[in-house]
């Protein structure tokens, strides 16, 4: 009597594949998500920077000054100075433009590019 089963299941080739698979999805996200993360915190920080009297009226050297206090308690190491801009045209406004680049593999590279825009208080 020879009956045979019906087989169900993955071969050991498409579980690797699929394990491979897997694996450069896990490896693009952990490059990924830290930027995106870092983003966050520059956009929560400018709008506690923003919150505070009188934001739009202080003289460049200090708003960097408190904004960069507060990027370093928020773990933002990609903002430089030349990457925020004061535009008083309108409502002030406070604008961030920055990329960051990240090695993927060899000589791949992620780049992000991030902007974001927040109005000022003006009265002290």
């Amino acid at each position: 009597m020879n009956t045979r089963q019906k087989q169900l299941g993955i071969t050991l080739m498409g579980f690797l594949i699929a394990i491979i698979i897997a694996g450069i999805f896990i490896m693009f996200a952990a490059k990924v998500v830290p930027m995106y993360t870092e983003f966050n915190s520059v956009k929560s920080s400018m709008e506690t920077y923003a919150r505070q009297p009188g934001a739009a009226n202080l003289p460049p050297d200090q708003m960097w000054s408190k904004i960069d206090r507060i990027f370093s308690t928020q773990y933002v190491t990609s903002v430089k100075r030349n990457n925020l801009q004061i535009i008083k045209k309108g409502p002030p406004r406070l604008v961030v433009n920055y990329e960051v680049r990240t090695s993927l593999v060899y000589n791949l590279d992620i780049v992000g590019r991030f902007t974001h825009e927040q109005p000022l208080s003006a009265g002290r």
